[in-house]
């Protein structure tokens, strides 16, 4: 009778095979720069939402509606503001890939990771109220970045 506070073994693959540096650092670079595209992507559409708003603040304004006016003026301002969070933490990705890849090819890692860790999680706490899923896999990418570094 199995007792319902039991559990069953789990079943360990007879080998794991060790993943190298260079396959390590290639996942690295695929997950930042598909972040960043995610990044890239939500910028253009807080762009075009704030064309949208701003002719339709103009279209108010010009029929007197200073009220509605006011309202669109203030979303505006909240749109851009995200907007040049997102901006520099796009920037900011682009530099770490930049680095990164630097890395791959010349081979200088402890001089470049450390402080790409520390734009990571720069950059994960400024979108993290933004772009969530976005700050999640930086997070990712981060532990697999400290774990390269810990080797």
């Amino acid at each position: 009778m199995k007792m319902p506070w039991t559990r069953e073994p789990v079943q360990q693959p007879a080998y794991v095979r060790p993943v190298n540096y260079q396959d390590r650092m290639l996942e690295i670079l695929t997950q930042l720069k598909i972040q960043n595209e995610k990044l890239n992507r939500t910028i253009e559409r807080l762009k075009h939402r704030g064309k949208e708003l701003f002719e339709q603040c103009v279209r108010a304004e010009q029929e007197k509606d200073t009220a509605r006016a006011t309202i669109y003026a203030n979303e505006i301002a909240q749109l851009r503001k995200m907007t040049r969070t997102l901006l520099a933490s796009h920037m900011s990705l682009d530099k770490v890939v930049l680095r990164l890849e630097t890395v791959k090819e010349f081979g200088d890692v402890m001089h470049v990771l450390g402080p790409a860790t520390q734009i990571i999680k720069q950059v994960q706490h400024e979108i993290s109220g933004i772009v969530p899923e976005v700050a999640h896999s930086l997070r990712r990418v981060d532990e697999m970045l400290e774990s390269i570094i810990i080797e």
